[in-house]
């Protein structure tokens, strides 16, 4: 008599599966008894170990439940938080009644997802999640929900979209303070795939990373990666003046913006999160700067004090990974950061420097003294002291075909360098001045739009 499927061993039927999509999984455990639990293991559970969650009352209601009930929707491992921007609704702030229903709204959020934060640590091995990802995505015509999509260069950022990555993360961190869910990855608003939402910069500071929750939750922490923006303080000046919408400011304003903008305590948030990540591994920060209104005379001239706080503080981490995107630096931090922490793997984008030049930054690098595996370099900048003050792009010798255009062919605007490679000596310049009416300048401008960040409306 032929043996069915149901008397297979489990790991035949396990192979089986691995060549089934879920539609046919589920067919086939309903099939018998025998069958559902074979089919159940490895493969199967695999569904079950990422989850993406609305930030809404309602689907983290759904999902605090779902937790408590324990199964196979307690084996996430990946958690993608999405905060939501309904385009629609496009309400005034200024009734006092819409700023209540908020408050009461965003209680019961941070309720129901320490609810659920600690539903997955009370079923998973070790008390830990292994990544947690915080999303905004855009609800169109109160159907639609989708991620901000690819843009060109300079495409408007939307002031709801800024505001609903503030309170996503506001939300999402309260939540994890009152939990005791542990996570071994934090992303907070930078993924490749997708367009990026950042978080301004002072942000980061309003939460009270003092408080011991912090200090269990991080504990584990061995990857982080954030987008941080340049504060955009004409967004925080129209919530405090219940306006939905403000014009141009009085020089009296300007001034006002150009004083909190230097405030020492909004450069700190960074530095003190870092400062409970006694284990982390990879280290990634992109900064992205808003070229417009009060952002673009301000921003500038400070940013680079987030990396000195950072550089400050009595011990850092030892990183195998670090990737730095649009940040601005002096030469001293950017060479005494990369001392002290060590890293092996080193990545630089749209980054400048301020004060000094890569030089010492680049022959440390290929230095045996830096123990370096991998080194990637890309779009950099020199500050020019000579009248005008203007950023000089460094373009690398021998690197191959620039993408830009630039008029030569042994010189490009990136390196990368690993293995073996890795000690070969760096030999760059700075981009010469070209008269106005070089074919390369046009090109030159359109890329440093692409590469400058967006605008806000």
């Amino acid at each position: 008599m032929p043996l069915g499927l149901e008397s297979c061993p489990e790991p035949i039927v396990e192979c089986i599966v691995q060549l089934l999509d879920l539609d046919d999984i589920r067919n086939l455990r309903i099939t018998c008894k025998s069958l559902a639990l074979k089919s159940s293991q490895y493969h199967f559970r695999t569904f079950f170990r990422s989850k993406h969650v609305n930030v809404t009352v309602d689907a983290l209601r759904t999902f605090a439940e779902g937790i408590e009930a324990g199964g196979l929707r307690c084996l996430i491992q990946y958690l993608y938080l999405v905060g939501i921007d309904k385009e629609c609704e496009g309400r005034k702030p200024g009734r006092q009644s819409d700023w209540q229903k908020e408050e009461t709204q965003r209680t019961q959020e941070v309720n129901l997802l320490s609810q659920a934060f600690n539903g997955l640590a009370k079923y998973s091995k070790n008390g830990s999640l292994r990544l947690l990802t915080l999303r905004v995505a855009i609800v169109r015509n109160g159907e639609e929900t989708t991620l901000p999509a690819e843009s060109g260069p300079l495409v408007p950022l939307q002031k709801s979209v800024w505001l609903c990555t503030m309170r996503t993360f506001d939300t999402i961190v309260s939540a994890l303070a009152a939990s005791n869910l542990r996570i071994d990855g934090l992303n907070i608003f930078s993924e490749l795939d997708i367009q990026p939402t950042s978080l301004a910069y002072d942000q980061i500071n309003t939460i009270d990373w003092n408080d011991s929750a912090f200090a269990k939750s991080l504990a584990t922490l061995r990857s982080l990666s954030i987008s941080l923006s340049t504060r955009v303080s004409e967004f925080r000046r129209a919530l405090q003046e219940n306006k939905e919408d403000v014009g141009r400011s009085s020089m009296k304003d300007v001034a006002e913006v150009q004083a909190e903008a230097g405030d020492e305590n909004d450069f700190v948030g960074l530095s003190r999160l870092l400062r409970l990540c006694n284990q982390l591994e990879n280290l990634e920060v992109d900064y992205l700067r808003i070229p417009k209104g009060y952002s673009a005379p301000v921003g500038h001239f400070y940013y680079e004090t987030i990396l000195q706080r950072m550089v400050e503080l009595d011990t850092l981490p030892i990183l195998k990974r670090c990737k730095f995107s649009g940040i601005s630096a002096k030469e001293t931090d950017l060479l005494g950061f990369i001392q002290r922490t060590r890293v092996r793997e080193l990545s630089l984008e749209k980054s400048i420097l301020c004060k000094g030049t890569f030089r010492s930054i680049f022959d440390y690098c290929t230095s045996r003294a830096a123990s370096m595996t991998k080194l990637q370099f890309d779009t950099l900048y020199e500050i020019s002291y000579e009248r005008p003050r203007r950023e000089k792009m460094i373009f690398f010798a021998g690197g191959g075909k620039s993408r830009i255009g630039f008029p030569s062919a042994s010189a490009t605007e990136w390196l990368d360098q690993e293995g073996e490679s890795v000690r070969t000596s760096i030999t760059y310049y700075t981009s010469p001045r070209t008269p106005i009416d070089n074919p390369w300048n046009p090109e030159w401008r359109r890329f440093r739009r692409a590469e400058d960040g967006r605008m806000v409306v």
